[in-house]
């Protein structure tokens, strides 16, 4: 990933003798379900995480963050395709996440 190399803007300084880095691209402020939907398999997982938080996750926005993050991606792959390019791995490994995210 080229926005995490270890430049002056990702390095996060020193932790014990040991060197940081952060990638900053995509850091932000937002409820926890922006990132719960991704990691969260299972409602045993959802549970868990209430228990530990006090804080009992919104499915409804769940679903949002998950389509959201659907839309955003297809919408990527639009652009890419839309644009001149050529037949390479990459392009067919996209053009296979274009179908998967429009298969019900």
């Amino acid at each position: 990933d080229p926005s995490a190399d270890p430049s002056g803007g990702h390095s996060n300084g020193h932790s014990g003798g040991r060197l940081l880095l952060a990638d900053w691209d995509t850091a932000g402020l937002a409820l926890p379900e922006r990132d719960l939907w991704q990691v969260a398999g299972t409602a045993d997982d959802l549970a868990r995480y209430a228990d530990a938080t006090g804080r009992e996750p919104d499915p409804q926005a769940l679903e949002v963050y998950r389509l959201r993050w659907d839309l955003e991606d297809a919408a990527e792959y639009v652009t890419w395709f839309r644009a001149p390019h050529t037949r390479t791995e990459d392009t067919e490994s996209g053009w296979r996440g274009l179908a998967d995210l429009l298969t019900p």
